[in-house]
């Protein structure tokens, strides 16, 4: 039984480790797109792309 306790929680961590990964990621990508919206040469399609991205995503993810 103990040991059916500990590989549970050894599953449980590394999901969480995994799931922190993923979330990192995301974090650093869409403060890339921070950083290349600012410039103000950046071009309307780009930020299409970014906004297309960005809410499509977030979307794909709040059905899960």
């Amino acid at each position: 039984m103990m040991y059916d306790l500990l590989n549970y929680k050894e599953a449980r961590i590394l999901a969480l480790l995994d799931h922190i990964a993923k979330l990192e990621a995301e974090n650093e990508k869409l403060t890339t797109y921070i950083f290349e919206l600012c410039d103000k040469e950046c071009p309307q399609e780009y930020k299409n792309v970014v906004k297309n991205d960005v809410f499509h995503n977030r979307q794909t993810s709040d059905s899960l």
